[in-house]
């Protein structure tokens, strides 16, 4: 399993969600609250975040190495600012590599995914067909990957995109009924989310997401006015709030 999280709203410092919060993502990686499959996210990490004067692309960084090790971004994390952002920490799937090139975020054109889960790799190769990627990578090297090619893909094709994350939820946990599959997705102005067999938080102009909107694996404070996603859903948001369905696979699910 993974942590993650996406931030829209007034610009504000990467280190305020990363390093600075009692449980940010920094200690998360070390001490996760909510997560039930794995003690450590160490297996690399990553963040990207936009500058839409400058381009609509995002900037990212991405690492192999633990956060806590990487001294560079605790130098340019407290000076770099940005209305939004998504930010990952991994921890590997036994089998599955440790590169920098299987972290996430994943970013093709504006939009930027991430992966808080697991799946079989046989259970999403039908989702690869013969059709063009995203152009992350040539070979299927983790689920993360995989995953970012078909629903980037879809993205840069114009389709919905919750849409999008509700069909490869229904497809994947059809042919794999143990995969958890939190994802997050945005393209610097709007942000959707799944919340799938792992935990899914969100906090809404108060405390850390004053001015925001903030969508979390777990909260990164004790404050009482994070919400929990519901299992089962998928979440849409912009910087001036959010709401949530339930996934078609939930439907499904309870027929089987």
């Amino acid at each position: 399993m993974c942590r993650h999280l996406v931030w829209l709203g007034r610009p504000r410092s990467l280190a305020s969600l990363l390093l600075d919060p009692p449980w940010s993502l920094r200690r998360q990686a070390y001490q996760p609250r909510r997560q039930d499959r794995g003690l450590v996210n160490a297996d690399g990490f990553g963040v990207a975040w936009y500058d839409p004067a400058v381009r609509a692309a995002p900037a990212r960084y991405r690492r192999s190495v633990p956060i806590w090790t990487d001294a560079s971004l605790a130098s340019f994390a407290p000076v770099v600012r940005s209305g939004s952002m998504l930010a990952a920490l991994r921890s590997t799937t036994i089998g599955m590599p440790v590169d920098e090139r299987s972290a996430a975020p994943f970013v093709a054109d504006r939009w930027c995914f991430s992966l808080n889960g697991t799946a079989t790799l046989e259970s999403l190769r039908p989702l690869l067909g013969g059709g063009a990627g995203a152009g992350i990578a040539v070979e299927p090297t983790c689920d993360a990957v995989v995953l970012a090619e078909v629903v980037l893909a879809a993205l840069l094709a114009g389709q919905d995109p919750v849409g999008v994350l509700d069909a490869v939820v229904t497809e994947v946990s059809a042919r794999d009924p143990q995969a958890r599959l939190n994802m997050l997705i945005t393209d610097g102005e709007r942000a959707f989310g799944t919340a799938w067999g792992a935990s899914l938080c969100a906090l809404h102009e108060g405390g850390l997401a004053a001015g925001g909107v903030l969508v979390a694996s777990e909260p990164l404070d004790d404050d009482p006015r994070w919400t929990d996603v519901p299992d089962g859903s998928v979440v849409a948001a912009t910087a001036s709030g959010l709401h949530c369905r339930p996934l078609s696979a939930l439907g499904a699910s309870r027929r089987r």
